[in-house]
């Protein structure tokens, strides 16, 4: 589905309904601030989360690096707790990176030459947030004081992550990145 200023909400609703029914394991919604403007995908995600009782959803991909990581937690955990542990994040740095993509971090107010290290800060602080840990962190991008959140994931690891890889940039780091912080990759 085309993203912008969707004509009937029910109809994105009614699809994952319709996914669940047929017996599919899944139902995915994308994220773009500006560059491809869509809903909000924990947003979405929420109301996905009260329409649908067995299917995963996740995002793929978010740009997690484009929120601040305690915030992102509060809000994954809470979207987590209200599916009863079915959300998935599928997180990525931003794939080809053209200007309105770049223009999208800038907007956000993040550089975006430092978008893996914050990346790597981002996922790392939002597993352990969201699994109940109390984080006290000092990193490039963010410096935590002895911070914890409520509600946490239901999972006891926290909020399941995949972390995007592209095979045709052959960067071997990418894989090594997902095996550090995420559950597996997409």
């Amino acid at each position: 589905m085309e993203g912008g200023q969707p004509k009937n909400i029910e109809s994105i609703l009614s699809m994952a309904e319709t996914a669940e029914a047929a017996g599919l394991d899944s139902v995915w919604v994308g994220d773009s601030l500006t560059a491809k403007p869509r809903l909000e995908p924990l947003t979405v995600l929420a109301a996905l989360a009260t329409r649908t009782r067995r299917v995963r959803i996740g995002t793929a991909v978010m740009l997690g690096a484009l929120r601040h990581p305690v915030l992102l937690a509060h809000a994954a955990a809470t979207v987590d707790l209200i599916s009863e542990g079915r959300v998935v994040l599928g997180l990525g740095i931003g794939g080809a990176f053209n200007d309105a993509q770049r223009q999208e971090w800038l907007n956000a107010g993040v550089d975006p030459s430092g978008r893996a290290s914050r990346f790597e800060e981002t996922v790392d602080l939002l597993k352990r947030l969201t699994r109940g840990d109390e984080v006290t962190f000092q990193g490039r991008h963010f410096d935590l004081r002895e911070v914890s959140i409520a509600p946490v994931s239901p999972n006891a690891g926290g909020v399941r992550t995949l972390i995007a890889c592209h095979w045709r940039a052959g960067r071997e780091r990418q894989f090594r990145r997902a095996a550090e912080l995420g559950n597996g990759y997409m």
